[in-house]
């Protein structure tokens, strides 16, 4: 039998990372954190978030803007690749205390940013403030996002500053906001159905390995980011992080996985780079995000793009190995688009 323990702080971390997620990225809720068919009711309730946690600075957006991937530097440094969030005495408090000094983040924020330059962080140097900017000129970013990221090159101290700040702030009302919302976790752990849970992760394929008996199992349930998804697996432990509408988020997906919707799957084909990217992945079986962009020739922000859409239909499959991403084709995808097209062949029409 598997072995289930409830943990606060995975969740915790999640729910204060997504406040400012969603305070600077604003015009992208309906894309990246409401449930279709819900975006008025999960609009409404991240607008009264932001209300009862005002972010007080911009110069911290650096740290929370969502790329193309769906993703944020600190999204993916401090729960997407930290393997210490398995670790069941991680606390908050290790959280704040691993935030780096201004040299080591601005290094880690260049790499983030900007992955294939191996530009190497000098602060005191004024030659690395000049390739700096050639740089991220060259870059798909928006002019807000190339000012961001340059804004804070010239203070990081200061930005490094306000960002602690902020967390020491918003933990605070974070821990009322449990407490007011202390229910959320009663109600998850009185319907919360394991087995039946795990069975519908891995036909959606967001469970992609057994978890026997010898697991530790560890759930953490996020009040900000009600959504949410998140799973992670280390040898004989597995860490969810879920939201308190995370069975609606599934269903949604399940749909998404179930369907084949030709006005989707028309637009994904007839675009010749998505299409150049399902002919590569039929002749390599597998390819990094990377390799991808190299081969197109495109920036990795368009290649993450792309991918998107057809992740989001489930055309491709995906998995991690470190902060690389490998994607192949879903050939159950392509199974039932192939007998969805057939059906017009036949007397059976599509069910």
């Amino acid at each position: 039998m598997v072995n289930i323990k409830y943990l606060r702080q995975p969740g915790f971390i999640f729910d204060l990372i997504r406040i400012f997620a969603l305070h600077f990225n604003k015009i992208r809720w309906n894309e990246l954190f409401v449930i279709k068919n819900k975006e008025q009711e999960d609009c409404l309730f991240y607008e009264n978030v932001l209300r009862e946690f005002p972010v007080k600075t911009d110069d911290i957006g650096i740290f929370f803007i969502y790329l193309d991937n769906k993703s944020c530097f600190f999204l993916d440094r401090f729960i997407c690749n930290n393997k210490r969030i398995l670790d069941v005495d991680y606390s908050i408090d290790n959280f704040l205390a691993e935030i780096p000094d201004a040299p080591v983040l601005s290094q880690e924020l260049v790499d983030y940013y900007l992955p294939d330059s191996k530009i190497k962080v000098d602060l005191k140097n004024h030659e690395f403030y000049t390739g700096l900017l050639e740089l991220i000129q060259q870059q798909d970013f928006s002019d807000k996002m190339k000012n961001m990221i340059l804004s804070f090159f010239i203070n990081p101290e200061k930005a490094i500053s306000n960002l602690k700040n902020e967390f020491i702030e918003k933990r605070i009302l974070l821990m009322q906001y449990y407490q007011r919302d202390y229910k959320v976790n009663d109600d998850f752990q009185k319907d919360f159905d394991l087995s039946a849970w795990n069975n519908r992760l891995k036909k959606c394929g967001l469970l992609k390995k057994d978890i026997t008996g010898d697991t530790d199992y560890y759930i953490s349930i996020c009040h900000i980011a009600k959504n949410v998804i998140k799973i992670h697996i280390k040898d004989n432990v597995c860490l969810q992080i879920l939201g308190f509408d995370y069975s609606l988020k599934l269903k949604e997906s399940e749909l998404m996985a179930s369907s084949i919707h030709f006005d989707v799957f028309g637009k994904i084909i007839s675009d010749s780079n998505r299409l150049s990217i399902i002919k590569m992945l039929k002749n390599s079986c597998e390819l990094s995000t990377s390799e991808i962009a190299k081969r197109l020739g495109i920036s990795l922000n368009a290649v993450y793009y792309h991918l998107d859409m057809m992740m989001q239909v489930h055309m491709l499959k995906s998995r991690n190995e470190g902060r690389t991403v490998y994607y192949k084709i879903n050939e159950e995808y392509f199974l039932r688009a192939a007998e969805a097209i057939y059906s017009f062949c036949t007397n059976r029409g599509i069910a």
